[in-house]
Protein backbone atom coordinates (compact mmCIF):
# COMPACT_ATOMS: atom_id res chain seq x y z
CA UNK A 1 0.00 0.00 0.00
CA UNK A 2 1.40 3.72 -0.82
CA UNK A 3 1.15 6.50 1.84
CA UNK A 4 -1.55 7.85 0.62
CA UNK A 5 -3.51 5.15 0.66
CA UNK A 6 -2.94 4.64 4.48
CA UNK A 7 -3.55 7.99 5.14
CA UNK A 8 -6.94 7.76 3.71
CA UNK A 9 -7.71 4.58 5.94
CA UNK A 10 -6.32 6.35 9.12
CA UNK A 11 -8.39 9.81 8.19
CA UNK A 12 -11.69 8.60 9.22
CA UNK A 13 -10.63 7.84 12.63
CA UNK A 14 -8.87 10.75 13.18
CA UNK A 15 -11.61 13.08 12.54
CA UNK A 16 -14.08 10.94 14.56
CA UNK A 17 -11.58 11.28 17.58
CA UNK A 18 -11.17 15.18 16.69
CA UNK A 19 -15.03 15.72 17.15
CA UNK A 20 -15.17 13.24 20.42
CA UNK A 21 -12.33 16.07 22.08
CA UNK A 22 -15.09 18.91 21.74
CA UNK A 23 -15.91 20.93 24.83
CA UNK A 24 -17.63 19.42 27.20
CA UNK A 25 -21.64 19.30 27.14
CA UNK A 26 -22.78 22.69 30.23
CA UNK A 27 -23.41 21.55 33.79
CA UNK A 28 -25.13 24.42 34.67
CA UNK A 29 -27.80 27.18 33.00
CA UNK A 30 -27.39 30.76 33.24
CA UNK A 31 -30.14 32.91 33.69
CA UNK A 32 -30.10 36.00 32.18
CA UNK A 33 -32.51 38.50 33.55
CA UNK A 34 -32.51 42.85 31.62
CA UNK A 35 -34.52 45.11 32.86
CA UNK A 36 -37.48 46.55 30.08
CA UNK A 37 -35.50 49.25 28.12
CA UNK A 38 -35.66 52.50 29.80
CA UNK A 39 -33.38 55.55 30.08
CA UNK A 40 -31.52 55.45 33.57
CA UNK A 41 -31.71 58.35 35.06
CA UNK A 42 -28.91 58.17 37.80
CA UNK A 43 -27.88 54.88 38.76
CA UNK A 44 -28.14 54.76 42.75
CA UNK A 45 -24.57 53.77 44.08
CA UNK A 46 -23.89 54.24 48.00
CA UNK A 47 -20.96 52.75 50.29
CA UNK A 48 -23.88 51.13 51.94
CA UNK A 49 -27.41 49.67 51.14
CA UNK A 50 -30.07 52.65 51.00
CA UNK A 51 -32.32 52.49 53.74
CA UNK A 52 -36.43 51.87 52.98
CA UNK A 53 -38.45 52.69 51.61
CA UNK A 54 -35.55 52.93 48.52
CA UNK A 55 -34.42 49.32 48.96
CA UNK A 56 -35.50 46.07 50.51
CA UNK A 57 -32.93 43.70 52.65
CA UNK A 58 -33.12 39.98 51.97
CA UNK A 59 -31.74 37.72 54.46
CA UNK A 60 -29.20 35.91 53.51
CA UNK A 61 -29.28 32.23 52.65
CA UNK A 62 -33.35 33.33 52.29
CA UNK A 63 -33.72 32.03 48.49
CA UNK A 64 -37.29 32.51 48.46
CA UNK A 65 -37.32 35.94 49.84
CA UNK A 66 -34.52 36.88 47.36
CA UNK A 67 -37.20 35.39 44.79
CA UNK A 68 -40.11 37.01 45.73
CA UNK A 69 -38.27 40.52 46.20
CA UNK A 70 -36.83 40.33 42.55
CA UNK A 71 -40.77 39.52 41.58
CA UNK A 72 -41.43 42.64 43.10
CA UNK A 73 -38.50 44.28 42.11
CA UNK A 74 -39.41 43.52 38.54
CA UNK A 75 -43.20 43.61 38.45
CA UNK A 76 -42.42 47.50 39.82
CA UNK A 77 -40.16 47.96 37.22
CA UNK A 78 -42.50 46.67 34.40
CA UNK A 79 -45.82 48.70 35.93
CA UNK A 80 -43.95 51.97 36.93
CA UNK A 81 -45.01 51.58 40.42
CA UNK A 82 -43.43 51.30 43.77
CA UNK A 83 -39.63 51.92 43.95
CA UNK A 84 -39.85 52.19 40.40
CA UNK A 85 -42.76 54.79 40.64
CA UNK A 86 -41.36 58.40 39.35
CA UNK A 87 -41.82 59.88 43.17
CA UNK A 88 -40.23 56.99 44.40
CA UNK A 89 -37.05 57.37 41.63
CA UNK A 90 -36.44 60.84 42.53
CA UNK A 91 -36.12 60.43 46.08
CA UNK A 92 -33.92 57.63 45.20
CA UNK A 93 -31.99 59.93 43.05
CA UNK A 94 -31.55 62.40 45.80
CA UNK A 95 -30.60 60.18 48.37
CA UNK A 96 -27.64 58.72 45.48
CA UNK A 97 -26.61 62.43 45.39
CA UNK A 98 -26.00 62.70 49.01
CA UNK A 99 -23.21 60.26 48.70
CA UNK A 100 -22.09 61.38 44.56
CA UNK A 101 -17.91 61.93 45.38
CA UNK A 102 -19.09 65.64 45.13
CA UNK A 103 -21.22 65.76 47.66
CA UNK A 104 -18.53 63.33 49.50
CA UNK A 105 -15.89 65.43 48.78
CA UNK A 106 -17.67 68.56 50.35
CA UNK A 107 -18.14 66.92 53.89
CA UNK A 108 -14.59 65.55 53.50
CA UNK A 109 -13.34 69.14 53.24
CA UNK A 110 -15.33 70.54 56.03
CA UNK A 111 -14.43 68.10 58.40
CA UNK A 112 -11.03 67.79 57.80
CA UNK A 113 -11.02 71.33 58.04
CA UNK A 114 -12.31 71.47 61.55
CA UNK A 115 -9.96 68.60 62.28
CA UNK A 116 -7.07 70.87 61.27
CA UNK A 117 -8.70 73.79 63.16
CA UNK A 118 -9.14 71.69 66.69
CA UNK A 119 -5.55 70.48 66.13
CA UNK A 120 -3.95 73.89 65.48
CA UNK A 121 -5.81 74.90 68.83
CA UNK A 122 -4.47 72.34 70.82
CA UNK A 123 -0.68 72.82 69.97
CA UNK A 124 -0.97 75.99 70.18
CA UNK A 125 -2.95 76.77 73.78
Amino acid sequence: MNRSHQAWLVLPGLLTLAACGGPPPPQTTQVIVQPPPQVQVAPVVAPMPPPPPHAELVPPDDAPALARALGVALADAVEGSGRSAPEARKEATEYARGWSMDALAERYVDVYGRAIEAFRARRSG
